[in-house]
């Protein structure tokens, strides 16, 4: 995982951090409650500096497995300055239905838990 999150954010080519992203999706698909807080502030960072939307999409594919599968991802992000819930919520508002789709599911994953 500390490889794939150092390619996500060190390469610039997009390309490497698409492939980093489904990468990532994997590991989160199998294991979302083995997952560091800090590996998931990495993804919010990239998805928030972002200008390409096919690569905010992935990383928000992402941190959708991670918040519909573990709850310890959702409780470290309930309190009023996460930078999930504020990517989220920049998202909600985007032009791009499937990134707006994408940001919703995530708040509601995480204010169901809450």
């Amino acid at each position: 995982m500390t490889l794939l999150v150092h390619y996500l954010r060190n390469d610039p080519r997009y390309s490497v951090k698409g492939a980093a992203l489904q990468g990532l999706g994997r590991l989160a698909s199998v294991g979302a409650n083995l997952w560091p807080e800090t590996a998931v502030t990495d993804v919010v960072e990239v998805a928030h500096s972002t200008e390409n939307p096919s690569l905010l999409s992935s990383a928000l594919n992402v941190l959708s497995v991670l918040t519909s599968s573990s709850a310890l991802t959702c409780h470290g992000q309930i309190h009023s300055h996460s930078p999930l819930l504020r990517l989220a919520k920049k998202c909600f508002l985007s032009g791009d239905t499937r990134i707006a789709a994408k940001s919703i599911r995530i708040l509601t994953f995480v204010m169901t838990y809450w």
